[in-house]
């Protein structure tokens, strides 16, 4: 399972990590990554969470065909079938509070 990523709507897997060594992520940072407003999701094990843009459909932000197929097998959307849109991090849930 991913950890720590972002996933970028152009299909590419980028590492992340807190821009201060030994520290979690901020607010800011998730909103760099994913271009605006966070809204966020556990994973189903509860170790991660899944953060993306909350107004990605009213930005007709790009479909995320790799994310969707990661939320709609990990999350709770499993199995809807959901189509996610921009760039979406997944991140350990101890590295973002």
């Amino acid at each position: 399972m991913f950890r720590n990523v972002l996933l970028k709507s152009d299909g590419s897997v980028v590492n992340i990590q807190p821009a201060v060594v030994n520290k979690t992520f901020s607010l800011q940072e998730m909103q760099l990554f994913v271009g605006g407003y966070i809204e966020m999701y556990p994973t189903n094990d509860g170790k991660s969470y899944v953060i993306m843009n909350e107004e990605g459909s009213l930005q007709n932000l790009p479909f995320n065909r790799l994310a969707s197929d990661f939320c709609n097998f990990y999350t709770l959307f499993q199995g809807r079938g959901t189509k996610f849109k921009g760039d979406i991090v997944i991140v350990d849930q101890i590295l973002f509070s």
